[in-house]
């Protein structure tokens, strides 16, 4: 009976018992994180009700007070904040795939992030960078220098890929990400996207390069 009981006043008051009290047999992490939503769409519906008592508060304020024009709204701000290394990983790539017009207002709005005032101190990045790795290196730095018959390897990849053209344009990719509504719908839609794509003429390319880079190998060892 006080097990029930505890239950019934859980669902009542916060809409669900995962949140707070486990069981040991329905106990999961995507069960709790459903409750958690429906304890959030509580909260929401709790803070409309409040606001709209506050406003007819204000209301009769204003008007006791001679208010001509329309009285001020008090709105509680019950949005949750994004996932931040989520939008971290994902700004950065649909920005280099051409969606290059975002308003940094849209992330400081959706990551509840306060815009820094004038002559606020704000966070930089740490002078003390990270060693490099071998590869960052060769590819940022030092100038790369071929042997003669590793050059000869670069010209026929060079060669290749000025011939190939790509299986999907970056019109396509531009237009899933358009048509997405959220991170994981995108990658859903480039999922299929790849598999809808014809990869056959670059997998012979790829096959021959490798081939012909092997056969060079072998030849010049």
């Amino acid at each position: 009976m006080m097990d029930w009981c505890e239950s019934v006043q859980s669902k009542v008051i916060l809409g669900g018992t995962l949140t707070s009290q486990a069981d040991g047999k329905s106990s999961t992490n995507a069960l709790g994180n459903v409750h958690n939503e429906v304890r959030h769409d509580l909260l929401v519906s709790d803070a409309m009700q409040i606001a709209s008592s506050l406003n007819r508060f204000i209301k009769l304020i204003c008007q006791v007070n001679g208010w001509k024009g329309r009285p001020p709204k008090f709105v509680f701000d019950t949005n949750e904040t994004e996932d931040l290394a989520l939008f971290a990983d994902a700004i950065p790539k649909l920005v280099a795939v051409g969606m290059d017009k975002i308003p940094e207002s849209f992330l400081y709005e959706k990551l509840k992030i306060p815009v820094a005032k004038e002559g606020e101190a704000v966070l930089k990045v740490s002078s003390s960078v990270p060693p490099k790795t071998a590869l960052s290196s060769l590819s940022n730095d030092i100038p790369i220098k071929f042997t003669s018959d590793q050059q000869v390897i670069e010209n026929i990849a060079d060669n290749l890929l000025e011939k190939l053209s790509s299986p999907i344009s970056n019109e396509q990719i531009q237009q899933v990400i358009r048509a997405s509504k959220s991170p994981e719908d995108l990658e859903q839609r480039l999922a299929i996207l790849m598999t809808d794509a014809d990869f056959s003429e670059f997998t012979q390319v790829l096959e021959r390069s490798l081939f012909a880079a092997d056969c060079w190998g072998y030849a010049s060892a």
